[in-house]
């Protein structure tokens, strides 16, 4: 069981693994984030519209912040930033009634995201390079199995309240209190490491020397994957389901809660079949993932309402389980290809990139959605995820990881 390596781990892994359990609570009601966004009235093309200005918001800042901010910080401080933004962008979710707010929420995401860089960092300082598949099985394992009861709970609320959009709005005001509860919790218990996070962007020159040899592979399959997840954001599979399938709220907790089940419990998978090859079980991985897109996409085919649900059931399963399979194993040789005293520029350079590769995948979602059809996005991401392979093929195969 996952649960017997805890006593592995130093006191400051486990805490930051609790700080990521804890803060998992608030980001379950991004579940039904785009519901919220229906209920409110708003279209397909609007919400990836929306989605789309985010991420442009997103890069903006990353940039701005990379050209005017000269400084390094601590990680702890980069959280504690992040946390206090979310409160207030919480309870302007608890007001939102226009798209414009949903605008001004997204600013102050973008404000805190070129921050995101530092959880990396930290983990770099905090999780034991001897033990980072240890490290990585908790950290997917306990913030998913939070994530888990808190997306029950809050389903089960908004079914009983019979009131979605009035129970969203409190869920959202729930959340900002939590937050600020967060905020303490770091403050008082996430050690202060001595390595700091630059938010400045290096020069592009400097950047080059670093990404080389099995690191700039990695690099390459890791943004041609989490593009892949970009172009299935959770909009599209929720207008399905809730606009074309027209399931109600707590049919969807039903389903998501499978999702997130499964994505915790990769970590217990992942302690079995270890000892395997690495690159063995990223392949795996990628093809459970792959699959899991496929079988979304042939649920339109399906006319029986029970095989359907159980069809969508088995893919989320698959999707869940092979993702965070991936995402594990991935981290845990990623990070020890990053120089240590380069750490920051690296995290912050593939996050940058990332930005910029996803400014438009939410119009390029909604517009195949909505034009093509509503599941012709998992095709594409199946295609995405397998084309991944050879990339670390070229990338592994010579290695310790092979």
């Amino acid at each position: 069981m996952v649960l017997r390596d805890w006593s592995e781990l130093p006191i400051g892994a486990k805490k930051l693994i609790i700080y990521y359990s804890i803060s998992s609570i608030p980001l379950s009601i991004y579940v039904f984030f785009p519901i919220y966004m229906y209920l409110l009235g708003f279209s397909l093309e609007l919400v990836g519209l929306l989605f789309t200005i985010y991420y442009l918001l997103m890069a903006l800042s990353k940039y701005i912040v990379g050209k005017l901010l000269d400084i390094k910080i601590s990680p702890k401080i980069c959280i504690i930033v992040i946390d206090s933004l979310a409160v207030i962008e919480y309870i302007i979710y608890s007001l939102a009634s226009a798209p414009v707010h949903f605008i001004i929420a997204f600013v102050l995401d973008c404000i805190a995201s070129p921050f995101f860089v530092a959880y990396r960092t930290i983990e770099k300082d905090l999780y034991p390079s001897d033990k980072l598949e240890i490290a990585y099985r908790h950290h997917m394992f306990w913030p998913y199995i939070s994530q888990l009861f808190s997306i029950i709970i809050m389903g089960i609320y908004l079914w009983i309240l019979n009131d979605p959009l009035s129970g969203m709005r409190q869920l959202f005001q729930f959340n900002a209190i939590l937050h600020s509860l967060i905020v303490l919790y770091v403050i008082r218990h996430i050690p202060d490491t001595s390595e700091k996070v630059l938010l400045k962007t290096e020069k592009k020159r400097s950047s080059a020397k670093i990404f080389r040899g099995p690191l700039l592979f990695l690099s390459i399959a890791e943004i041609v994957i989490i593009t892949g997840y970009f172009i299935t954001p959770s909009f599209i599979f929720l207008n399905y389901l809730f606009n074309v399938l027209g399931f109600t709220i707590i049919t969807i907790t039903f389903i998501e809660a499978f999702d997130t089940g499964f994505r915790g419990l990769a970590s217990i998978l992942h302690k079995r079949i270890e000892k395997h090859k690495k690159l063995s079980i990223l392949m795996i991985s990628l093809v459970i993932s792959s699959l899991a897109g496929i079988l979304i996409f042939i649920t339109q085919y399906v006319r029986s309402h029970l095989l359907l649900l159980v069809l969508i059931v088995v893919s989320l399963i698959f999707l869940g389980l092979g993702e965070s399979l991936w995402w594990i194993q991935h981290e845990a040789i990623f990070l020890k290809y990053v120089p240590e005293d380069r750490r920051g520029e690296v995290f912050g350079t593939i996050s940058s990139i990332r930005s910029i590769i996803n400014i438009l995948t939410p119009m390029v979602s909604a517009y195949i959605a909505s034009k093509i059809h509503p599941l012709a996005p998992f095709l594409l991401y199946a295609i995405l995820l397998l084309s991944s392979i050879p990339i670390y093929t070229i990338s592994l195969k010579k290695t310790e990881f092979s």
